[in-house]
């Protein structure tokens, strides 16, 4: 079974996480996948809970790659990462680490409006919704996921 590295971005209460945890999950199971998910807000959790430190962000991007790269060397034949990945330069480390690695990439762009579990404020979720890059001008195909997640996954199958 050959490496994978799933990469799914989307603005903060897209369904990210909600995508991963569920549907992903049930299918890279179903495939016998061993697979490691990380988010760079998994930096940001301790024995207390979730406590995001703005001035620590650029140590959980790199924590978070870090946390891929290591995976697939370690021999884990999918690895999924999910975070906002708004711009192109945000996604370029993973693309490097994909192609470091030759493995095959699935891109997922969560489309859904969820309230966001980190109560980041409304008027940076619009930011990140209206600042997207796609990646489609570079050949990359994305899957969108929306509120219909079940719906959208049956068809992309």
């Amino acid at each position: 079974m050959p490496q994978c590295l799933i990469l799914v971005r989307g603005a903060q209460g897209s369904g990210k996480t909600t995508f991963v945890k569920g549907e992903l999950s049930k299918l890279l199971v179903s495939q016998g996948r061993a697979f490691a998910h990380f988010e760079d807000d998994m930096f940001f959790m301790d024995k207390d809970g979730y406590s995001f430190k703005p001035e620590l962000h650029w140590a959980a991007k790199k924590w978070c790659q870090e946390k891929a790269d290591n995976a697939l060397k370690e021999g884990f034949n999918t690895v999924v990462v999910s975070n906002t990945f708004t711009s192109i330069n945000d996604l370029l480390p993973y693309l490097n680490i994909g192609f470091k690695y030759r493995v095959k990439l699935i891109i997922y762009h969560c489309v859904g409006e969820f309230p966001n579990e980190h109560n980041v404020p409304e008027d940076v979720v619009t930011k990140a919704r209206t600042s997207y890059e796609s990646l489609a001008a570079f050949g990359f195909q994305e899957i969108k996921i929306n509120e219909k997640v079940e719906k959208e996954w049956k068809t992309t199958k």
